[in-house]
């Protein structure tokens, strides 16, 4: 049965490796969550949930640099596609002393690995 269950996880990872959304908040002066695990191709939607107003831009040593974000009022949105496999630092432009995010590009094949090992986690504690 186990066998099974692992045959068939690794069949719908291996077709659910699409380009995903991840969200992004921006509260308290804060980015949520600050760091953030992503595959080339995806994308990641920052919101403001803030009262205050934010943008989205990179940071100087950032290997990846994009164009920033306008100025984000309190519930708007800007995405980013992440295009390069490099790793990006980001920051609020606005508020340059508030703590930034940092955005970490793995590789298809590493994340379909840590999905997996996830995937069969978890069917580990079903199973037993």
């Amino acid at each position: 049965m186990k066998a099974l269950l692992t045959t068939i996880t690794l069949i719908l990872l291996t077709f659910s490796i699409n380009a995903a959304e991840h969200l992004v908040t921006i509260e308290n002066f804060a980015f949520s969550p600050a760091k953030l695990d992503v595959a080339q191709g995806d994308l990641i939607i920052f919101t403001n949930r803030d009262g205050a107003p934010h943008n989205v831009v990179p940071r100087s040593e950032s290997l990846v640099q994009f164009e920033s974000s306008p100025i984000l009022a309190t519930g708007d949105s800007f995405t980013l596609e992440i295009t390069e496999a490099e790793d990006i630092l980001a920051h609020c432009g606005v508020h340059p002393r508030m703590p930034g995010i940092e955005i970490n590009v793995i590789s298809d094949r590493q994340l379909l690995l840590n999905n997996i090992r996830t995937q069969l986690d978890q069917l580990d504690q079903m199973v037993d």
